[in-house]
């Protein structure tokens, strides 16, 4: 019997060579050829170039429509909430790639809606117009219905197209209903109808708990994204937009420039970056390049397509206010940083560790009240102007920081990343 404490505990079900990883046999190992209402009218293949994740994804060249592949996922008890997650893309032009899942009875029959007759399985689909098209990760949602005891994971394309698969999960989101339904006296266990009515009447309060289940799982900062975020950011006190108007690279050339690829001195590398484009403008001779050497506070090496003569404006277009959910992580990570930390410079290492891997902080105090703080890492120009602003790192009251970007890599031994730390002959003294 499941405990109340339990019935809402996510439980993944094991798919066998879900991700695809083993590619030693076609059909894949775990899976079969074909499934209820599908062919085996097609070519299977392994991508290992352009897959979702790890080394393989599956290819299903489709010579007619419905011809996928399928596998028996075991028994299921009416009540269940399942749900089916997978990545899938289709790269020829108005395919449809299907994941689904199908719930059988006990002599081997689909379980089919009284109105629809289609099953009542959680089904989810990609629908891509543009050849060569990007992976698209879905999931759906379903409850076994009464009469189901087992369940057939299936996934495959929907016409002669050519679909793509990988990361295939099925989960267990609930046995709430069942659990609740078995507690009802023995009397009323044959009365199918009023069972049948329990369960529609506990199905939105099912719903509330598993809602209530996810919320620490979907809220957690390394995993949130977009409305998460911004909630997150609501409770810590962090907005999304900048308090302040970031600037782009704003600098001069000191020396003249020719076509090709060859380096430019400017007046100053503030915020030039190897991914940043920046915009050299000569009079009506204006061309964009983008730096794949930054010498710092000398200039910037790029491959030029015009000439241009020194005194010429280089700029860049300033970075938005409004962060992506990549810096408003960041952002708010370092939110939660400087709630908890409790003042002693040491205690910053490990956590600087967490938002800048490999990276080092280093804190002198100057004894008049500034500090200033030494910082290692890779930061974009948006990141340099968070950290200037005082956004990222925690700052004791009526101590003012003077921020040291250093030269990388910095001389320094024992150092795991070489693009920080280097030795003789190599790292920068400051």
């Amino acid at each position: 019997m499941s405990s109340a404490a339990t019935i809402y505990v996510p439980l993944s079900i094991g798919v066998q060579n879900g991700d695809f990883e083993d590619n030693s046999a076609t059909p894949p190992v775990g899976w079969v050829g074909g499934g209820y209402g599908l062919n085996t009218s097609y070519a299977l293949s392994y991508d290992s170039t352009s897959q979702y994740e790890g080394q393989y994804s599956l290819v299903i060249n489709a010579s007619a429509g419905l011809a996928g592949i399928s596998q028996n996922l075991g028994k299921v008890v009416p009540g269940e909430v399942y749900q089916i997650g997978a990545a899938m893309r289709c790269d020829t032009s108005n395919a449809v790639a299907i994941a689904q899942i199908l719930y059988f009875d006990q002599f081997g029959n689909i379980v089919v809606g009284p109105e629809t007759g289609v099953s009542y399985g959680p089904s989810i689909a990609v629908n891509e117009v543009i050849s060569g098209s990007a992976w698209v990760f879905q999931y759906g949602t379903g409850t076994v219905p009464f009469g189901a005891v087992s369940m057939q994971l299936q996934i495959y394309c929907a016409g002669a197209d050519t679909c793509e698969f990988d990361a295939i999960t099925v989960t267990r989101l609930s046995n709430a209903i069942p659990y609740y339904l078995q507690l009802i006296p023995s009397q009323y266990q044959l009365a199918a109808n009023f069972l049948q009515l329990l369960a529609v009447l506990l199905q939105p309060i099912v719903d509330a708990g598993i809602c209530a289940a996810a919320i620490n799982e979907n809220f957690v900062i390394a995993t949130a994204t977009g409305d998460q975020l911004d909630a997150l950011g609501l409770i810590l006190g962090a907005p999304r937009t900048l308090p302040f108007a970031p600037v782009g690279v704003n600098t001069t050339t000191t020396s003249s420039v020719t076509t090709g690829p060859q380096p430019v001195t400017t007046t100053n590398t503030t915020y030039i970056d190897t991914v940043t484009p920046l915009t050299i403008d000569t009079g009506g001779n204006q061309e964009v390049v983008v730096p794949y050497l930054v010498t710092p506070g000398v200039g910037f090496d790029a491959t030029f397509a015009k000439n241009h003569s020194s005194g010429v404006a280089v700029t860049s277009t300033p970075p938005s206010a409004i962060l992506d959910d990549a810096d408003y992580q960041l952002l708010l990570q370092a939110k939660i940083l400087q709630n908890q930390w409790d003042g002693q410079a040491d205690s910053l290492w490990a956590p600087w560790q967490t938002l800048f891997p490999g990276g080092n902080i280093y804190i002198t105090d100057n004894q008049n009240m500034t500090c200033t703080v030494f910082l290692v890492g890779a930061f974009t120009p948006l990141i340099q102007q968070m950290i200037t602003n005082g956004l990222i790192v925690p700052k004791p009251e009526a101590v003012a920081y003077i921020y040291d970007f250093p030269t990388l890599p910095l001389f320094g031994f024992g150092n795991l990343n070489p693009a920080f730390i280097a030795g003789f002959d190599i790292g920068n003294w400051s």
